[in-house]
């Protein structure tokens, strides 16, 4: 056995490998973290299982209008456990979506997008942005009417950008309608482009988050004037104390993924048919603020607005110059999120509830209920 771990290691230099997870086990981390801080492991491991369920899915699927919704009936009820794989794939997205949502909510929390972190930040709200992409183009393949007029609606708004909608729209749907070109845009790009994407971010991001650290409680100018380096010799723990957290919210993730694939799996609608229009189309749950608050302003003052706010969202650390990281010592910008936030949910619940009834109230297009008269249908 000594023999034939020599040869390996004269060849491959696998100690490597073991020194440095040694090493990265042993390296210190601030008092602080918690189960909150294990988020972002539980993202990683989330999108790994969707490179694997969506390897599995891609073996049987068809990218072609005329095929592709055959092609995902096959999966759901033919192949053994296909419907299972698939559930599993559309809750991870969900849930990836949710834990990175959580994950930036948290840094936003403790102030961990602050120097030395900016870039860290960066990375994070690109990567958030694209697991929403992710969705957005997964969305449309199973081509069933909810997902083809769901793509409709939700690729509308672009014909509308200033200046060059027009292109931006018909590049994104390959014509001025939802086809086949559509199709396969989507299809490349939730398949190839966005994986290779959040890979090489994920990779960047982790790298970052090794070479700084994890932010501590103190100010900014405290840990420049202190070096990071000195804090987690003063009052660090080992990062193996908190590995137990990491595998347990990685345990509870994909179980409950499993669940609710099992208990909540997912259907398949009638076949797309452009001629039809289906009531109350909507697009992802994550897209709903945007396209319902897009139903209150003019379409052109609306979209520069959203776009506003993710660029807003996205340089974050470079707007907020205050060098506090504890919530209560920067409590106008806590105030600033937390209307943002409660204003975000408020519009998305309207959006939920927009175009449905709910016992004796309806409500309509803008979310306003309406009581429906006793004998009306």
């Amino acid at each position: 056995m000594g023999r034939l771990r020599d040869w390996i290691e004269e060849r491959t230099g696998v100690s490597t490998f073991e020194k440095f997870g040694q090493d990265y086990l042993a390296k210190p981390v601030p008092p602080h973290v918690n189960y909150s801080f294990t988020l972002g492991t539980a993202a990683l491991v989330l999108f790994m299982t969707q490179i694997g369920s969506g390897i599995l899915l891609a073996f049987n699927y068809s990218c072609s209008l005329a095929q592709a919704h055959d092609s995902v009936s096959r999966i759901t009820y033919d192949l053994p456990s296909g419907w299972l794989i698939r559930s599993f794939h559309a809750w991870g997205a969900h849930l990836m979506v949710i834990v990175l949502l959580l994950h930036m909510l948290r840094v936003f929390w403790y102030g961990g997008y602050k120097r030395p972190r900016e870039v860290t930040w960066v990375f994070g709200s690109l990567l958030l942005l694209l697991t929403m992409i992710f969705g957005f183009t997964g969305y449309l393949l199973p081509m069933d009417q909810v997902s083809y007029w769901g793509t409709k609606v939700a690729t509308a708004p672009m014909f509308d950008l200033p200046v060059a909608g027009d292109a931006v729209g018909r590049i994104v749907r390959g014509g001025d309608d939802v086809n086949d070109s559509t199709l396969s845009r989507f299809y490349i790009i939730h398949v190839f482009v966005l994986p290779a994407g959040v890979g090489a971010l994920v990779a960047a991001h982790l790298y970052l988050v090794g070479r700084n650290g994890i932010s501590t409680k103190e100010s900014v100018t405290e840990e420049t004037s202190k070096g990071y380096e000195n804090l987690m010799r003063e009052t660090g723990v080992p990062f193996k104390r908190h590995m137990y957290r990491e595998v347990t919210t990685v345990a509870v993730v994909l179980s409950l993924v499993i669940v609710l694939a099992v208990l909540l799996p997912s259907g398949l609608g009638p076949k797309a048919t452009p001629e039809a229009t289906p009531k109350g189309v909507k697009p992802e749950w994550y897209f709903l603020p945007v396209y319902q608050f897009l139903k209150y302003v003019p379409k052109m003052a609306g979209l520069l607005l959203v776009n506003l706010a993710v660029v807003l969202f996205v340089l974050l650390p470079f707007l907020d110059r205050n060098p506090e990281r504890r919530p209560g010592r920067r409590k106008g910008m806590m105030l600033i999120a937390a209307a943002g936030l409660l204003a975000t949910l408020a519009v998305g619940l309207l959006g939920h509830f927009a175009e449905t009834r709910l016992g004796p109230w309806e409500f309509d297009s803008l979310g306003v209920p309406h009581r429906i008269e006793e004998g009306h249908k």
